[in-house]
């Protein structure tokens, strides 16, 4: 497995709603050769099967686990997923050191300013992010040039162009 999404999704009526990030990255990364995996719903579940299902994935490949966060950062919900995914981050970085931990969705900016100077993500990617994933994708498992990033509250912030 080269990478793991996690997808969260929270809004005001339905929690069980899918967001189309994690699913169109997922399927671009795969149509150029690398094997991903998505686990959705990863607010409803605990920090402990979160990372249960983490590592059930998890292989000496692995290069990449992501969260694909869809949250109005006004919903009383917000502070809540924030502290959870950091916890779960937190705890998946110290688990396997090797592996990127990477950022996608409307309120990335706002994770890197809680969580700065990569204390949780290594990076944040803006925009839609199908080329810079790949890219990154491909610095790490075929050598190729690093994309071009910015350091943003310490963290580096990958954006499409």
């Amino acid at each position: 497995m080269h990478g793991i999404f996690l997808s969260a999704f929270v809004n005001h009526d339905v929690s069980f709603s899918r967001p189309l990030g994690p699913y169109r990255l997922a399927s671009y990364l795969r149509s150029n050769g690398y094997d991903i995996q998505v686990i959705e719903f990863a607010h409803l579940m605990t920090d402990e099967q979160v990372e249960k299902l983490v590592d059930k994935f998890i292989t000496p490949e692995t290069k990449f686990i992501g969260l694909g966060l869809m949250i109005y950062y006004l919903h009383g919900k917000w502070q809540q997923c924030v502290l959870k995914f950091g916890r779960i981050f937190k705890t998946l970085k110290e688990r396997y050191p090797h592996v990127k931990i990477i950022m996608g969705g409307s309120t990335g900016f706002l994770l890197s300013a809680r969580y700065p100077d990569k204390s949780v993500f290594d990076y944040i990617i803006k925009g839609y992010g199908e080329d810079q994933t790949l890219a990154l994708f491909d610095h790490y498992y075929k050598d190729t040039p690093h994309p071009a990033f910015e350091i943003v509250n310490g963290n580096k912030h990958l954006s499409e162009h």
